[in-house]
């Protein structure tokens, strides 16, 4: 299975390919800034920050078609009352499924 499915992304655009770069560049930056303010606000306590950034990550995630990425956010958004150390595992999770989809994409 491929780490993303652009088909539906690619049907609501008609396949203009500016358009897909231009939504691709930015779910990437976004991701990227999600995932920093989770890592910011590691805490073992419930911290709305990191909740809403990994709910925000994952409705991305899901909308593009990255479903894994999608699916890790959604257990992360579960772990909010957590040791610190696992939700560290889960943003190493989010970023190394992220390069996978950057690095499918770059093929």
């Amino acid at each position: 299975m491929d780490p993303i499915n652009l088909d539906n992304l690619r049907e609501m655009l008609n396949n203009d390919k500016e358009a897909e770069e231009a939504i691709l560049n930015d779910f990437f930056k976004l991701s990227e800034e999600c995932i920093d303010k989770m890592a910011s606000n590691l805490t073992e306590d419930y911290n709305e920050e990191f909740f809403q950034s990994s709910h925000a990550l994952k409705g991305m995630a899901l909308n593009l078609g990255a479903d894994k990425l999608g699916n890790i956010c959604t257990d992360t958004q579960s772990m909010c009352i957590a040791p610190i150390s696992e939700k560290e595992a889960y943003l190493d999770q989010m970023r190394s499924e992220l390069v996978v989809v950057r690095e499918f994409l770059n093929k």
